[in-house]
């Protein structure tokens, strides 16, 4: 078996937590950016609209395992007796209410630096300035301090709030060479969206994993 390389790095949670693994060492190392924590009484307080709302409670679960932001996400299967399963096209009109009532309460509590992104299938309270491209910043800043430069870079979304990936590493790429544009190629999976930042864009709509796995295929 051929090694590819002896390091990997995660970066999560729009660019508020970070994980890297150094094979050389043989440990993880995991770094939380406090600064990106969304306050504890919003986040109990999200928690608690979730659970005092039937509708809610039925299409959306708490994601406990987040760090900084607090996620809701869509449920595969309604929490009833009998399970019905949740569609993305289910799924919007009742995460826009929950949206539209987490954002009134993080107004109610003056957090100004507070937002809300309504994704396909989540919804994600956050601290300002975290976000895909940040995330992707920071992936290339991680790559930079270990000496490489990238060549080419696919990146794969569902959401509106996905193509900052693409957008932020051509803005980089840019720098380096001239053809960029080739070099970049963003992977739209969810609902159709015009997608014109002068990259690449390959659509698979609402194909989700599976567009993923074909648009992978037309690369080996």
């Amino acid at each position: 078996m051929k090694t590819v390389s002896s390091r990997i790095s995660i970066f999560a949670e729009k660019g508020g937590v970070m994980s890297f693994w150094d094979g050389q060492r043989g440990q993880w190392s995991h770094h939380i950016d406090p600064a990106t924590a969304v306050p504890a009484d919003l986040r109990g307080a999200v928690i608690d609209l979730l659970h005092g709302d039937q509708e809610f409670q039925k299409y959306i679960f708490y994601d406990d395992d987040k760090e900084t932001m607090v996620s809701v996400e869509m449920r595969h299967e309604t929490s009833e007796d009998t399970p019905a399963p949740v569609t993305v096209d289910i799924f919007k009109p009742i995460a826009e209410r929950f949206a539209a009532e987490a954002r009134q309460m993080a107004k109610a509590r003056e957090y100004d630096d507070v937002e809300v992104d309504c994704t396909t299938i989540a919804v994600d309270i956050q601290r300002r300035g975290v976000g895909k491209d940040l995330g992707t910043r920071l992936a290339f800043d991680w790559l930079n301090s270990l000496g490489r430069r990238v060549n080419r870079v696919h990146c794969f979304g569902d959401s509106k709030s996905d193509v900052a990936m693409a957008v932020e590493a051509h803005s980089i790429m840019s720098r380096w060479f001239v053809d960029a544009a080739d070099r970049v190629t963003y992977v739209h999976v969810g609902d159709a969206l015009s997608i014109k930042d002068g990259f690449e864009v390959r659509a698979f709509p609402n194909m989700y994993g599976r567009g993923t796995v074909a648009y992978l295929r037309t690369l080996t």
